[in-house]
């Protein structure tokens, strides 16, 4: 249905869990990304981000480092890369159907007090992408 809505937690590279990485890079292993979206075309021109940019990706070469989880299911529903460009890094926003919703310039590491780091969510999100692993 579109337009319904569903909470979601943000997770860290750095404070984990390790299955729900794990299992964000396993789904975006050869993954194409899409850059149609209205809101990524105009932040690419307000930002000159050039489009070029977007063909290295690979979950190999780009640096994975926060995942928003659905509170419901402790499924992700997004992740956040980013990689080095000059001195400083370009971060985006992968989201549904692997559709990059934003990219933007920035040396922040997304290590915010909003970030889930511990408690029986957590545990959730560990569990249920373990069962997605096969492990």
């Amino acid at each position: 249905m579109a337009g319904v809505r569903f909470n979601t937690s943000r997770f860290h590279v750095l404070t984990g869990p390790t299955e729900l990485f794990d299992r964000v890079k396993q789904k975006m292993t050869g993954s194409v990304i899409k850059l149609h979206a209205a809101h990524l075309r105009q932040r690419l021109e307000e930002r000159d981000i050039p489009e070029e940019i977007f063909e290295s990706f690979s979950s190999e070469t780009w640096e994975l480092m926060t995942v928003e989880v659905r509170n419901d299911s402790g499924k992700f529903v997004s992740s956040a890369w980013r990689c080095q460009v000059k001195d400083t890094y370009l971060w985006i926003v992968i989201g549904l159907h692997n559709t990059v919703q934003t990219a933007m310039f920035t040396d922040k590491k997304g290590l915010g007090n909003e970030v889930v780091r511990e408690g029986s969510f957590y545990k959730k999100v560990q569990i249920v992408n373990k069962e997605l692993l096969g492990r």
